[in-house]
């Protein structure tokens, strides 16, 4: 039996977009297809590459690689939804084609997922930042769940169900360099999230990276617009307990029975009538 007809070993699949991103392409492959977790397929988008990112990526003889392309550049939030649509894992994640996974990152993060509450379907690490020569400058720890709220503290390095996928739906196009941070709270309003405080992934800072030809200002300026919106769509009380019983209607009623119990006076207090 291979190890893909194995339904013991879950499918995990990376999505890894890439526009012009060459120079590094071949290092964020690499640290794809040797994690120790094997029963992965990598899906790579070109975005309309006119550099060697095409002679790179069909370099490669590993039956686990998906190639796909499109033109002219549409942009990441698109890529990564032409990426999860090829995609056939249980399991997902994407990552940039100028960093780079630890070798046993996946294993890690699907291990710390399975080992969570049901509820939990989103796991997120800490990472190293590295320069354009892949020297560590700096560790970063993320947050906690419920920092997510205030900034987009989960970082680059994560894993997520296909459940949780189906449920919150694609990126949104109209959020390029916000993109990632929008979804995330959208799995963090209906599921679980949970960080992983391992070292697992390299995030490289260098001129070409999308953060500095973008701006750090524009990035930030977009992630408060998400920011904003989100926390007006924070659910209520009434729509919480409407997830919670799958019924407006017993929702209303519960919310009523419990405000009434709330009002009820002590033992030494006269009963009130109700």
């Amino acid at each position: 039996m291979s190890l893909a007809e194995d339904l013991s070993v879950p499918l995990v699949s990376i999505v890894l977009p890439t526009h012009n991103g060459s120079r590094y392409l071949r290092e964020s492959i690499d640290s794809c297809l040797r994690q120790t977790h094997r029963n992965l397929e990598l899906v790579i988008v070109n975005d309309g590459s006119t550099d060697e990112t095409e002679e790179i990526a069909l370099s490669y003889r590993d039956p686990r690689l998906v190639y796909a392309k499109h033109h002219p550049n549409a942009g990441l939030p698109r890529s990564l939804n032409v990426g999860f649509a090829l995609a056939k894992g249980e399991y997902l994640t994407w990552t940039s084609d100028d960093n780079y996974y630890a070798d046993e990152a996946i294993e890690v993060m699907l291990w710390e997922l399975q080992q969570r509450e049901p509820r939990v379907q989103f796991v997120y690490c800490d990472y190293d930042l590295i320069d354009a020569e892949g020297h560590t400058t700096r560790t970063r720890h993320v947050g906690t769940p419920a920092s997510v709220r205030r900034k987009n503290g989960v970082g680059p390095c994560f894993l997520y169900t296909r459940h949780a996928a189906r449920t919150v739906g694609a990126y949104n196009p109209q959020l390029a360099l916000a993109e990632d941070y929008e979804y995330w709270l959208r799995i963090f309003f209906r599921f679980g999230i949970s960080p992983v405080h391992h070292v697992l992934y390299g995030y490289r800072i260098h001129q070409e990276s999308l953060s500095s030809t973008q701006g750090e200002e524009r990035v930030r300026r977009v992630d408060a617009r998400v920011r904003r919106s989100a926390l007006r769509q924070t659910p209520t009380p009434r729509r919480l307990w409407e997830q919670t019983v799958g019924s407006p209607t017993l929702a209303v009623h519960l919310i009523k029975m419990r405000d009434r119990l709330m009002r009820r006076p002590a033992a030494s207090e006269e009963p009130r009538q109700i």
